[in-house]
């Protein structure tokens, strides 16, 4: 593979998003490090981390390319913060696609013979990644059209979570209430970046919650959601969870202030990743040290 494909293949793979999955994995790990103790115990969740990694993003993204084109060819974000589909990148991006896939079920596979009793966590959490990664982008679903469940099929983002919580072997209860604030965030994070795409989306037909609220009330809503998501996880965080919140209503606050301008609303997007680093570092250092 020359390097130039192999450039292509990453950037179609969105690397300021990688942490977007990777994340949720090392939050549903915890404090896993003190517990590999032989060196057969890092197998599994290095083979996993990288999965998460790359070949997840690799799939994820490379079938909402293949799926997208007519919304592509009318979005300017495509010319340059990422990539557009070519007839020379078309089938590269499929194989790399079913690489990807191909990789996970192996990995999948052998995760559940050698360790049947972390089964159930390990296949929810894969199953429902590619399922909902999939049917976001591709028929005969494609959520991604249908306003309401596009914003709510981003959960896809935190089922990593139930794999790296299964590789604990912790007979604690799932902390489901987290789960679901952790399913409002991706919630507001989709809505939020479906703003910058609401003219190519409208232009080309596609239905999304952006399109049908327009951008005040699209901002409103993921004002909401990030707050209720703040609320279910003070029990946990404290005090701290409002300084989360914060930062978030700060971020919908310039968004709405710019929201008639195109160019600079995008700027606000841009800053979105970031912040989205910061916090999910924060929430990952507070759960190893607790």
């Amino acid at each position: 593979m020359s390097s130039f494909t192999l450039f292509s293949l990453v950037k179609t793979s969105r690397p300021r998003f990688w942490f977007y999955l990777l994340g949720p994995f090392l939050l549903g790990a915890g404090n896993l490090l003190p517990h590999l103790t032989k060196p057969t115990d890092w197998i599994f969740p290095i083979a996993w981390l990288l999965w998460w990694l790359f070949p997840a993003n690799a799939f994820l993204y490379g079938v909402n390319d293949l799926f997208d084109e007519e919304t592509d060819a009318l979005n300017p974000k495509k010319e340059s913060y990422e990539t557009r589909l070519t007839d020379q990148s078309r089938e590269k991006i499929r194989n790399a696609v079913w690489v990807s896939v191909m990789s996970g079920f192996a990995l999948w596979f052998a995760h559940c013979f050698f360790l049947p009793a972390q089964a159930l966590w390990v296949t929810l959490g894969f199953l429902g990644f590619l399922f909902l990664g999939h049917q976001y982008s591709a028929l005969p679903l494609r959520l991604k059209a249908v306003p309401f469940f596009d914003s709510l099929s981003n959960v896809l983002y935190a089922f990593p979570v139930f794999v790296g919580w299964g590789l604990q072997k912790t007979a604690s209860p799932f902390p489901w209430l987290l789960f679901f604030a952790g399913g409002l965030w991706c919630m507001a994070m989709h809505a939020f970046s479906a703003i910058p795409d609401i003219r190519a989306d409208r232009e080309a037909g596609v239905r999304t919650i952006a399109t049908k609220l327009g951008r005040i009330k699209t901002i409103v809503f993921c004002t909401t959601l990030f707050s209720a998501a703040s609320l279910l996880t003070y029990n946990w965080i404290g005090w701290l969870s409002l300084i989360g919140v914060g930062v978030y209503i700060c971020l919908m606050l310039a968004a709405f202030i710019v929201k008639k301008n195109e160019a600079k609303l995008f700027q606000v997007y841009r800053l979105f990743p970031f912040v989205n680093l910061l916090t999910g570092f924060g929430l990952w250092y507070l759960r190893v040290t607790r």
